[in-house]
């Protein structure tokens, strides 16, 4: 187990008014205020994760989390919060790595440093309800494992026969023998979900998508699964319960990380290569919003993003310019914009 780390003052967060400045325009105006929405934001330069308030995006603490983080988890009740060490951070993500570190999010006391073994590259993950359990994909081994978050375990590594399964999204309310609802994982170059029971490691089916299936979202009750594949720039629409394709959807710009608000009402997606996000409405399909972020510099790239507690509001992790951005969907305005340390990877939104 790794010792407890004290917060200590982030060393990278800029004023709003000076990080506007990025493009050489002058200050936007704030946002109205949401309150309750914190942001996890996690550069695997520094080993570090940085606490934003949603409604601001000033910092408000700092882990020293001891790995990279690829990837951000927060549990339900908003107790625990996990990050997957996939790799890095030299180029390619190399070296490899094969860790999990799990903190306190009230305290930023760092509570476990996971040693996965065998389980070389964990990349995305999710908690399971019970705010204790962390559902997690092995890509190198082809695995889908389940791990005791608070207890620091590996309890069970279920093959799902592909080895490149990258991410996967979580359905509680799906569902499944076992009671624990289903996972979707997306493999990159089979172009395929596998379709899981969450609590068995049960393969019930596999969902034809594109060649690089990777960032998949899906409603809680797992009747819209959305697989964005970059390498055929199409998304993916699918019934996680049949496993009827239900749509496809032309997406130019390799559309890349994919998330669902907590209501289940809207799908946000980014799209790094043209510099764009784009908000669907989750059932329908229909497009209800679409941003150019060149407007708050030069190649943004966004890739990870997530809603806030209303579904009102994106925030969107650009590494291009090493920023992150906050989005009022309705009001169709880009709002406060915050600097990150080096290497910015994921983020991930809770409710307070």
């Amino acid at each position: 187990m790794q010792r407890p780390t004290r917060m200590l003052p982030v060393l990278f967060a800029l004023s709003v008014a000076s990080a506007c400045q990025l493009d050489g325009t002058e200050s936007r105006d704030a946002l109205p205020e949401v309150e309750g929405t914190s942001l996890l934001v996690a550069t695997r330069g520094d080993n570090r994760i940085t606490v934003l308030d949603g409604a601001n995006l000033k910092t408000t603490s700092t882990v020293e989390l001891g790995l990279g983080a690829h990837e951000l988890a927060v549990s339900p009740d908003g107790r625990l919060a996990a990050g997957a060490a996939y790799g890095g951070p030299g180029p390619g993500h190399q070296p490899p790595d094969q860790r999990l570190g799990v903190w306190y999010l009230e305290s930023g006391e760092v509570l476990h440093e996971i040693d996965l073994g065998e389980h070389v590259r964990p990349n995305d993950l999710a908690f399971w309800p019970d705010g204790r359990h962390l559902l997690v994909t092995s890509e190198v081994r082809g695995a889908l494992l389940l791990v005791d978050a608070e207890g620091g375990e590996l309890l069970e590594a279920w093959d799902l026969g592909d080895n490149t399964g990258h991410m996967l999204a979580y359905a509680p309310k799906a569902e499944s023998a076992s009671g624990r609802g289903r996972v979707f994982v997306s493999h990159v170059v089979s172009g395929q979900v596998s379709v899981v029971d969450a609590g068995s490691g049960e393969v019930l089916m596999r969902v034809p998508a594109a060649l690089g299936a990777e960032g998949i979202a899906c409603t809680s009750d797992g009747a819209r699964v959305w697989c964005a594949n970059n390498r055929s720039n199409s998304i993916t629409v699918f019934d996680g319960n049949s496993g009827e394709v239900l749509q496809t959807l032309e997406a130019p710009g390799f559309p890349f990380r994919v998330k669902c608000s907590r209501d289940d009402a809207r799908i946000g997606i980014t799209y790094p290569m043209s510099n764009q996000v784009a908000v669907f409405d989750a059932t329908t399909a229909e497009e209800l919003a679409r941003f150019d972020l060149t407007d708050v510099g030069s190649n943004p790239a966004p890739q990870d993003l997530d809603f806030d507690h209303t579904g009102s509001r994106l925030f969107v992790a650009c590494p291009g310019i090493g920023a992150v951005v906050s989005w009022d969907i309705d009001l169709s305005q880009i709002g406060p914009v915050e600097m990150a340390g080096p290497i910015l990877d994921p983020i991930a939104a809770w409710h307070r």
